[in-house]
């Protein structure tokens, strides 16, 4: 009787051994960046330093806020733009279509677009949009004011 061998059988165990190795240094990595951000108060860290570290679980809308503060410049670029070109204000889903669309390098989750009109009502609290009814958005008080400055 003859032994059939599957010959893939090395195969599998090298990309089993070289995922265990992944996972060996994403975990010390991650062990690194959060030993490197509690001695940052001691000395001076390079401002391009990623220093982030995905803790695992659900966070919260504060704990995300921080790497959502780059996304609103962009989405107040999107709200200006189509604002000026249709004179109407924009539904938020629409905003979470053209940001897709113009930033594919930037990744959310599916529920991306929650993330954009929550985003997009924190922006309307602050007075940079303003939202002549729920869900639509127009360019608010702050950003006419600085668009003005600029033309000027």
């Amino acid at each position: 009787m003859s032994i059939i061998t599957c010959p893939y059988r090395d195969r599998c165990l090298e990309y089993n051994r070289m995922y265990k190795q992944l996972m060996s240094l994403m975990n010390e990595n991650r062990i690194m960046k959060q030993a490197l951000r509690e001695y940052s108060k001691y000395f001076k860290v390079p401002e391009n330093l990623d220093l982030w570290v995905d803790e695992g679980g659900n966070k919260t809308w504060a704990e995300k806020s921080r790497k959502f503060n780059a996304i609103k410049k962009l989405i107040l670029e999107i709200v200006n733009e189509q604002f000026s070109r249709l004179n109407t204000p924009i539904h938020y889903s629409r905003v979470w279509e053209i940001f897709r669309n113009k930033h594919p390098n930037i990744k959310l989750s599916d529920k991306g677009i929650e993330s954009i009109g929550r985003i997009c009502r924190m922006l309307r609290q602050e007075g940079y949009l303003t939202s002549p009814e729920q869900g639509y958005y127009m360019p608010g008080s702050k950003m006419i004011v600085k668009q003005s400055k600029l033309n000027v």
